[in-house]
Order: structure tokens, then C-alpha cells, then sequence
């Protein structure tokens, strides 16, 4: 049984799967729990996940390996998405913006309710991207519904 050990907390390790690579001549091990980590997804150089209610930020610097940071427990309220993306609705329309962000800061608002029902993909260029899959069409087809959002069909 391995033990992984950040400031934070324990994980134990048993029987999970495995992905093994090699960077610089040495054998790097990396398992992943088997429960769902939810809204995983890269921003910068961190990949952001929630898990157990809490934003984590996993990161490679060649001198100190991989490391765990805790960001922020997520608030009752906010929804959290593939892509590292989370959204919240208070008193106003819905604000999504990425993990490494709050509500507060740096969001994209969205008052249409037509998007209620997809899931966003991702977030570039001050855009929030959803994507729907449409099975009439042989391309993908963009939609620009306005400054700040984007559909793709595929």
C-alpha cells in the first residue's frame, strides 16, 4: 500500500490505477483515486480538481516534483464543471469563471436560460464555450450568441 502525504491530508493509495512515465531518466508512479474527482482541468500550470467539497491545485516545478496545493472549499451555492470550471447564481444572473477564481472576480456572466440545460467546456478568451453534439451535421458548426458566449455543434 503507498501513502501519499501533502500539508493537508493522508490518502491512502490501494489498488488504483497506474500510469507510469519517465521525465529527465527517473521512473515517475502517478495513481489516481477511483472515486470521480469533479471538474478536473488545466489553467496555467496546475490542473484543478474538486474533491470532497475542496479545490486542489496539482503542479510539476522540476525541483520540487508534483505537488498538491489546497485553493478554496467550494461554496453550497456554486457548480462545479468539467474544465475546471465552476459557476454560482446570486441576485443576478449566473457567473461562471474558472477554479482559480471566486465569483467575485474575473467571471463571465450569463442571463440566457437556453444554456440551462448543457454543460460548459471551457472558458478562452473571456468566452464561455458550451458544446452540444448534433448528429445532422458532418462539421463542427460555431454559434456566437454574444461578446461573451460561444456554442459549438459537433
Amino acid at each position: 500500500m503507498e501513502h501519499y502525504c501533502t500539508n493537508l491530508t493522508l490518502l491512502e493509495l490501494e489498488k488504483l490505477p497506474e500510469h507510469t512515465d519517465v521525465f529527465q531518466g527517473i521512473k515517475l508512479n502517478a495513481t489516481l483515486p477511483e472515486e470521480w474527482l469533479g471538474g478536473a482541468g488545466a489553467i496555467g500550470n496546475g490542473l484543478y480538481f474538486l474533491t470532497e467539497g475542496r479545490i486542489y491545485k496539482a503542479s510539476f516545478e522540476p525541483a520540487r516534483g508534483i505537488t498538491v496545493e489546497f485553493v478554496r472549499i467550494i461554496e453550497k451555492d456554486e457548480m462545479a464543471y468539467s474544465g475546471a470550471l465552476v459557476s454560482v447564481k446570486r441576485n443576478g444572473p449566473k457567473r461562471f469563471y474558472r477554479m482559480s477564481e471566486t465569483a467575485d472576480n474575473d467571471f463571465i456572466t450569463l442571463d440566457d436560460d437556453k444554456f440551462e440545460r448543457t454543460r460548459p467546456k471551457g472558458v478562452h478568451r473571456r468566452k464561455i464555450i458550451f458544446a452540444a453534439a448534433n448528429e445532422n451535421i458532418s462539421e463542427p458548426v460555431v454559434h456566437q450568441h454574444s461578446s461573451n458566449v460561444l456554442s459549438i455543434e459537433c
